[in-house]
């Protein structure tokens, strides 16, 4: 009875850590190598992510350097930087680029919230589908006889009051990401 709900702690928890990453990609009032990491750039004949071939940093808090370990490549970051829509200023010195991140607006604030609501709402279905899965097993198992009814309420109790944990968590994560971007 247990063993079918710690077989599925580990969604529980890809589900929180995808969210976490889903987050590191959504803006806020300070810039980081997670919003550009993941840009995908045609180099060497192949697509690669930024993160294969620059080093980031991020020297002041609306400022992303972005320093190429091969030079010869910096114009095809550069295009795909362009390409990728992020409203921020490119700078290409030749040796590295820089990214300058402009003020978050009330609008802009707004149309992250948005977004961030919506990688909420995403999650908190994720963790109902692993809990309807889960449920369905711990039926299945009273049915097969390998459990008795008491089991199966117990089982589905704490199995609700697991997802009330990961809910409550998502929760938290979703108060922190508002802080950081309503933050001025």
């Amino acid at each position: 009875m247990m063993q079918i709900i710690i077989e599925h702690k580990s969604e529980f928890d890809r589900a929180i850590e995808h969210l976490k990453t889903e987050f590191a990609s959504v803006r806020s009032n300070r810039a980081t190598p997670s919003l550009v990491e993941d840009i995908k750039i045609e180099a060497y004949g192949s697509e690669m992510r930024l993160k294969e071939l620059a080093s980031m940093t991020v020297p002041e808090a609306r400022t992303i350097i972005v320093q190429p370990w091969d030079k010869t490549i910096i114009k095809d970051i550069e295009r795909s930087l362009v390409k990728a829509d992020l409203s921020v200023g490119i700078a290409n010195d030749g040796t590295v680029i820089r990214l300058t991140f402009p003020p978050l607006t009330a609008e802009t604030r707004q149309a992250l919230l948005k977004v961030m609501n919506q990688k909420l709402e995403a999650a908190r279905i994720q963790v109902r589908q692993i809990r309807e899965k889960a449920r369905e097993q711990i039926i299945k198992a009273e049915k097969e006889k390998t459990i008795t009814e008491d089991d199966r309420f117990r089982a589905q109790k704490d199995l609700d009051e697991l997802v009330k944990d990961y809910i409550d968590q998502i929760g938290v994560l979703g108060e922190r990401k508002e802080e950081e971007i309503l933050t001025v």
